[in-house]
């Protein structure tokens, strides 16, 4: 939330007629991570999440890494199968944060 005050005066006026204002602007930066489905060759999860209507990239967020089980994702989103990994669908959580200032 941003807050600032203006004054707005009346031109000309003798003596001054003027008054004091605060505006304040909601700024909602919404980040949707969509459910992504990949083959064994993995891929990258960031390809179809969005903050604030823009494709996100590794410079606008940060994700949490997993790397417990067969599946891994690293902080920039990449998705890799561990090899030998029996056949079947695996899932793994994924957390996206807005960063504000990343590195």
């Amino acid at each position: 939330m941003e807050l600032t005050q203006w004054t707005v005066c009346e031109k000309g006026a003798t003596p001054d007629n003027c008054t004091t204002a605060t505006v304040t602007v909601v700024v909602n930066n919404p980040i949707v991570a969509e459910d992504d489905k990949f083959d064994a060759n993995g891929g990258n999860v960031l390809g179809n999440d969005t903050l604030n209507g823009n494709p996100v990239t590794k410079d606008t967020v940060e994700v949490t890494p997993d790397t417990e089980g067969p599946l891994t994702i690293d902080a920039e989103g990449n998705v890799t199968v561990a090899p030998n990994t029996p056949s079947g669908t695996k899932s793994s959580k994924l957390y996206n944060c807005n960063c504000n200032g990343c590195s």
